[in-house]
């Protein structure tokens, strides 16, 4: 039984694109495959993979750049992501290392490169509560913060911390985040979705307004008082100075989140063997709360996506269902010698989110999106080696795209070895 997905597969078929003369119908069937659960980007990342398939085979049949039939089909209204593609074809140099593709693939017969643009919008629903409390202690005047979140890497205690540190008007070195629990925090969702880290972060800024209301007649009373003094003296005048919020769903509004993804590659036409010459993404990511924090969350989304689309092939027993690829003998999760050769990732400059937290924007999820480019790239120098022996035709290239899957789709045989 799959995680259901049903409902988050069509906004990742719409994609960028204008559908207002296509619709779709989604349907869940019973099959005798495994059964998977969700990762990044559920439904949206299977319905975005089939969309963006279809403008490579639209394209292959027209013998047109997949550029142009995207931009053809781009939805009017999305005007931000044109000046986000435009951008991008500049910084990442498209057009000149299109032409230096084509002039090295006609050089050569057993090498191929091949290079990609892929243009995303990710959709962001916000659907749980989640809880905050500060605590501030009167002897030093550091700050307690627990979240109804978790921390897993996403960066969700680092934003957290930088926006109270802002909002109580300290240094950042006075907070500490503590572990997340259901006493301070119950009924909380789940961390996931996207959401965990700027949803906790709004709970904390509202539990910050509330304690910088408790504080504000000690600090007229205390003018220019240092923060330690002043919460003393709150201290003394039995201010309360533990302050608790749970925001709603309803506090923050959808917005979509938009990016784009440059690749170039190279392949081994006789092995299948291939490399990830560059990649170049720029991601709107609103105001970001934590830019560092947000270049790490699109970097480790579109690597994840590499393997997601690259090498990690889940195999099983045919007659007991036990998971054969259970090691990494023989399953193969990125490594640092599978990431771009050359990764320029940069964030949007002089975007303002209105509906996000501090104007941001999430960055979880979405990047994986953009690692769709790596694959269309390969289709890409795959179809030179295919015209090379004779063929122009649409071919099918499934996912995840193994070195043994490359080399077959290569349409190479030993009659082609002539000098």
């Amino acid at each position: 039984m799959n995680d259901p997905s049903m409902m988050l597969i069509p906004d990742g078929l719409h994609n960028v694109y204008d559908y207002s003369t296509w619709n779709i119908q989604v349907y869940t069937v019973l099959t005798d495959t495994a059964g998977c659960s969700w990762m990044r980007g559920p439904g949206t990342i299977e319905g975005f993979t089939a969309i963006e398939n279809i403008m490579e085979h639209i394209s292959t049949v027209l013998n047109k750049d997949p550029l142009e039939i995207r931009m053809v089909n781009l939805n009017r209204k999305f005007t931000l992501l044109r000046t986000l593609i435009d951008s991008i074809v500049q910084s990442s140099d498209y057009k000149g290392n299109r032409q230096a593709i084509e002039q090295f693939n006609i050089n050569n017969r057993w090498k191929k490169r091949g290079i990609s643009l892929i243009p995303m919008v990710f959709g962001m629903d916000y659907f749980m509560n989640y809880h905050a409390m500060i605590s501030i202690y009167a002897n030093d005047g550091t700050v307690s913060v627990t979240l109804g979140g978790v921390e897993m890497g996403q960066g969700l205690n680092t934003k957290v911390a930088q926006a109270v540190a802002y909002a109580l008007g300290i240094d950042l070195s006075m907070i500490k985040i503590t572990t997340a629990s259901s006493i301070c925090a119950p009924n909380g969702g789940m961390s996931g979705a996207s959401i965990t880290s700027e949803s906790c972060t709004l709970a904390a800024l509202k539990c910050a307004e509330i304690l910088n209301k408790r504080l504000e007649p000690i600090k007229k009373k205390l003018y220019n008082a240092s923060w330690v003094d002043g919460i003393r003296e709150a201290c003394a005048e039995d201010v309360n100075l533990n302050a608790s919020y749970m925001n709603t769903s309803q506090e923050l509004n959808s917005y979509s989140i938009f990016g784009v993804g440059v690749s170039q590659v190279e392949i081994d036409v006789l092995t299948g063997n291939y490399q990830i010459l560059r990649s170049d993404i720029l991601e709107d990511a609103g105001e970001s709360l934590s830019p560092y924090i947000d270049i790490g969350q699109v970097e480790g989304a579109f690597v994840m996506g590499l393997g997601y689309f690259l090498t990690e092939n889940i195999k099983y027993d045919p007659d007991t269902g036990m998971v054969l690829t259970n090691r990494t003998w023989n399953y193969w999760p990125p490594g640092v010698k599978d990431i771009p050769i050359e990764w320029n990732v940069s964030l949007a400059k002089n975007l303002s989110n209105p509906n996000g937290v501090m104007r941001s924007k999430t960055t979880g999820e979405p990047p994986i999106c953009l690692s769709y480019s790596a694959v269309t790239a390969i289709r890409d120098a795959l179809k030179s080696a295919r015209k090379d022996s004779g063929t122009n035709e649409w071919f099918r290239l499934d996912q995840p795209c193994s070195v043994e899957k490359i080399l077959l789709a290569a349409n190479v045989s030993p009659d082609q070895f002539t000098f």
